[in-house]
């Protein structure tokens, strides 16, 4: 993992989700780039002169000037993080539009996660997991706790997109002392696929691990179990599939995905 994207909301001042970022491409010696996106103006109708001077009146100002002025504060200040290089980007553009745009040479994109970001929705941010092909993660914009990569938390079921998952997050999974396999698989499900091991692909890595079976039959659902067993092992990080679909233009996240998203309170790498 040697290029880290996040998107930046701020210039004045880094959220979490930049802070996290900074502090996980010096923990692993890689390059990191932060975008800071203004969207542009809607288009005004040609000759309506009247039309232009009221938007005038009631734009914001433009900042792009001062989010360009950041850039030797924050090159400064990840470099004494332990980044081994940074850019600060700046660009009028749709903050989803261009992180997808960036995705394609990254090998992670950190995301600030809550109410208050450009994508504020799960379907927003479904569409960036589903578009994108890259994993995503996820930072609670109201933490503020110090980084911390002792224990993780793998959400396995089996599934294509949790293999992609655990197998995008192995350079943040090394970086722990433990990571706990909460295990939803039905053993007995027979299927014609090659069968991928979890527990022999985190030996494979040196990576030690303990497995959970999930209870089938708690009357919790599996989102509010995910949850209980990560607040139990104190987890920093938890990891799984993010499960999308298409119907029409609406992209939708799968029941556990969208409670995870709403209410998880680590970061949480996810993998469509």
């Amino acid at each position: 993992m040697r290029d880290i994207l996040v998107h930046a909301t701020q210039y004045e001042q880094w959220t979490p989700s930049v802070r996290y970022a900074a502090e996980l491409a010096g923990r692993l010696r890689a390059s990191l780039t932060s975008v800071w996106c203004e969207p542009p103006v809607d288009a005004v109708v040609a000759g309506d002169v009247g039309a232009l001077v009221a938007l005038a009146a009631v734009a914001p100002p433009n900042h792009v000037e001062q989010a360009r002025a950041a850039a030797p504060r924050f090159d400064s200040w990840s470099a004494s993080l332990g980044a081994a290089h940074s850019d600060w980007l700046v660009c009028e553009l749709d903050p989803v539009f261009a992180i997808q745009q960036l995705a394609r040479w990254h090998d992670l994109v950190v995301l600030g996660g809550g109410r208050n970001t450009p994508w504020g929705s799960e379907a927003a941010l479904a569409e960036i997991l589903v578009r994108t092909q890259s994993p995503c993660l996820v930072v609670p914009q109201d933490r503020h706790t110090e980084f911390r990569l002792r224990r993780a938390v793998v959400a396995w079921n089996g599934s294509t997109c949790a293999a992609a998952a655990v197998h995008d997050a192995i350079p943040l999974l090394a970086l722990c002392e433990k990571v706990f396999v909460l295990s939803g698989e039905h053993s007995g499900q027979a299927s014609r696929q090659p069968k991928f091991d979890i527990g022999h692909y985190l030996d494979r890595h040196g990576i030690a691990h303990e497995v959970i079976a999930l209870d089938d039959n708690a009357s919790e659902s599996a989102g509010e179990i995910l949850l209980q067993e990560a607040s139990a092992v104190q987890a920093d990080l938890l990891v799984m599939g993010a499960f999308g679909r298409s119907r029409l233009s609406e992209w939708v996240l799968g029941g556990v995905s969208r409670h995870m998203l709403t209410h998880c309170t680590v970061p949480m790498l996810m993998r469509h």
